[in-house]
C-alpha cells in the first residue's frame, strides 16, 4: 500500500525472524476479524485515511505546534513523511486476502469520490522481499509475492474502472516499479528519488526513454547544463519561489525553451552516442516526430573534446531540414541524407555544456 495511506508492519530492515513472525501474527489476528485496525488501538485503520483527507489541517496544526484530533486520536503529521506509530496501518498482500483488497478499495474509492480527487499517487517505500520469503514455506517460495502483485493490479484496475479519467502516479521508493504491467495503468511522475545531479539525470533519460514514453523528475537548475540535464516530459519544480533574488529571467527563458520542445518527447527516441557513466564524455540523443524533432547533447565537465558530429536517425533522406540552435540562434539547412550520413557538427568550447537544437522538415530535396 501507499506510504501516503498506510505504513506496513512488514518492514524487514533490521527485523529478526521472530520479529517478522510477531508482525505476521499481529496482522493475521486483526484481518481475521472485521477489518484492519490502527496499531495499538481498537480504532479502525480508516483513521489513517481521515488524516489523508485532513492533510492540510494536519500540516497547519503541525506548523503551529498543535496536534489535530480526529475522533479519539491525535495526529501531529501528515501521511506524506513518516506517520506517527499510533496510526500505522498493517496491510498484508491484498491478493492473498481478497477481503482486505475489497476493504481498501471501498475506502479509497469513497475518499476519491467525496474529495473529488483526479490524481492518485501510490508510493511503496518498503523492501518487501524478506517478509514475502518469510511468509512462504520452503516449497512455496514466491507465492506471496505473486498474490501481492495480482492483488495490487486488481486494486488499480478496479479504481480505474470506477474512475476512468483519474491519473495514477506510480512512484515507488525511487522508480522501482517501472514494470510493464504498472506502466499500462499508471505513469511515474517522479521516475526516481535520485534527482537533481546532472550526469545521473542524463543517464536516467538515456535509459528511461528507451522504454517509457512519459515520466518526470525534479528540476531545480538555473544554468542551461543542469536544467537541460533534468528536462523530461514532466517536470516537478523544486525552486524556492519565496526567494526574491532567484534569477527569474533565466528561469523563464529555460522554462520557455522546455515548453517549446516538450512535444518532441512523444516522438521516436534515438540514442546518438554510447551510454557513458563517467564525467568525461559527450552524451546525446534525438527525439523525432516525423518531420520535426530535437537533439540534446551534453559535454560533461571533464570532457576534452570541444565538438562532436552526430549522425541523426529516422529522417527522410530526400527532404530538407532546417536545424536551429536554441542558444546561438544560428540556423542551418541540410538534407536528411547529409544529416544521417555525414552528420551534424555541434561545438561547445567550455565544459560542462548542454546543446539544445530543434529541426523541422522544409521542402523535399531536389533530385
Amino acid at each position: 500500500m501507499s506510504a501516503s495511506i498506510a505504513r506496513s508492519a512488514f518492514d524487514p530492515n533490521g527485523s529478526t525472524s521472530d520479529e517478522l513472525a510477531r508482525k505476521r501474527q499481529w496482522t493475521s489476528e486483526r484481518f481475521d476479524k472485521d477489518g484492519p485496525a490502527v496499531q495499538g488501538t481498537s480504532r479502525p485503520a480508516v483513521a489513517g485515511l481521515e488524516v489523508l483527507a485532513n492533510h492540510d489541517a494536519v500540516q497547519k496544526n503541525a506548523r503551529l505546534g498543535k496536534p489535530l484530533k480526529i475522533g479519539d486520536v491525535q495526529y501531529t503529521r501528515g501521511l506524506f513523511g513518516h506517520a506517527p506509530s499510533h496510526i500505522v496501518v498493517h496491510l498484508p498482500s491484498p491478493g492473498a486476502k481478497p477481503h482486505v483488497r475489497k476493504w481498501i478499495t471501498e475506502r479509497i474509492d469513497k475518499l476519491i469520490t467525496e474529495q473529488g480527487i483526479d490524481l492518485y499517487r501510490q508510493d511503496f517505500n518498503m523492501d518487501p522481499l524478506a517478509s514475502w520469503r518469510a511468509t512462504d514455506s520452503p516449497g512455496r517460495q514466491g507465492m506471496t509475492e505473486i498474490r501481492h502483485i495480482e492483488g495490487y493490479l486488481a486494486y488499480w484496475d478496479e479504481l480505474r474502472r470506477r474512475h476512468p479519467d483519474m491519473l495514477i502516479d506510480s512512484c515507488s521508493g525511487g522508480g522501482r516499479r517501472n514494470d510493464i504491467e504498472t506502466l499500462r495503468r499508471a505513469v511515474p511522475l517522479l521516475r526516481s528519488d535520485a534527482i537533481m545531479e546532472p550526469i545521473g539525470q542524463q543517464n536516467q533519460t538515456y535509459g528511461s526513454a528507451l522504454w517509457i514514453p512519459f515520466y518526470g523528475t525534479g528540476i531545480g537548475g538555473l544554468d542551461a547544463y543542469t536544467f537541460r540535464s533534468q528536462m523530461t516530459p514532466n517536470l516537478i519544480g523544486v525552486w524556492d519561489m519565496r526567494k526574491r533574488d532567484l534569477d527569474y529571467d533565466t528561469l523563464r527563458r529555460l522554462m520557455g525553451q522546455w515548453r517549446a520542445v516538450n512535444a518532441n518527447y512523444y516522438g521516436d527516441y534515438y540514442p546518438l552516442t554510447p551510454y557513458a557513466p563517467g564525467d568525461d564524455a559527450w552524451v546525446a540523443w534525438q527525439f523525432d516526430r516525423s518531420g520535426a524533432g530535437m537533439i540534446q547533447a551534453f559535454r560533461r565537465p571533464n570532457n576534452l573534446d570541444p565538438s562532436l558530429t552526430l549522425k541523426l536517425r529516422g529522417l527522410d533522406p530526400a527532404a530538407m531540414y532546417k536545424v536551429d540552435d536554441l542558444d546561438s540562434g544560428d540556423s542551418v539547412t541540410k538534407s536528411g541524407k547529409e544529416l544521417m550520413e555525414t552528420g551534424l557538427p555541434i561545438a561547445r568550447p567550455i565544459a560542462p555544456a548542454a546543446a539544445l537544437l530543434t529541426y523541422e522538415r522544409t521542402n523535399p530535396a531536389e533530385k
